[in-house]
């Protein structure tokens, strides 16, 4: 198997032989991938189109959100690094679904807007979107609940 993945260009490092499956033991993995252009493409997109339905296309057409809206319409340089996987959110416990969120920094000048995004409550992604001069007043997050294929808003 490790020559395989060695074979179509895939990092291997720190191996670590386990004991046979038959054996009752928790087994921590950790993983590390990298988002290929199309797929932050995609997560950028959503992210860019939930800002325009949220806050208008008054806002989403402002210059300060010209990056994310070249990388969404013909992607980003290969270093470009606007999304990136985030740790779950520590508040409360997820139901089955989806979320989105955007977040203004209104610590910084000008005020800057992060996604984030997470399918089955399982992976999480941020994405920045880009900046305003004067931040909307709130947040936004919503939640599609799998279980009662409903979406409601959480802020």
């Amino acid at each position: 198997m490790l020559a395989a993945l060695k074979e179509r260009g895939q990092e291997v490092s720190d191996v670590v032989e386990t004991s046979n499956a038959g054996l009752k033991q928790t087994v921590r993995v950790e993983t590390v991938a990298r988002l290929a252009m199309p797929f932050g493409r995609a997560i950028t997109k959503i992210a860019f189109n939930y800002l325009a339905h949220e806050y208008g296309a008054q806002t989403a057409l402002q210059a300060g959100f010209d990056t994310a809206r070249h990388f969404v319409r013909s992607g980003g340089r290969p270093d470009e690094r606007r999304i990136w996987s985030s740790s779950q959110p520590r508040v409360g416990k997820w139901p089955l679904g989806h979320s989105i969120a955007i977040e203004w920094n209104r610590r910084t000048t000008p005020v800057t807007a992060t996604a984030t995004l997470s399918f089955h409550h399982a992976s999480w992604y941020s994405v920045e979107l880009g900046s305003l001069l004067v931040a909307p007043s709130v947040d936004r997050a919503h939640l599609f609940n799998l279980k009662t294929m409903t979406a409601e808003r959480l802020l």
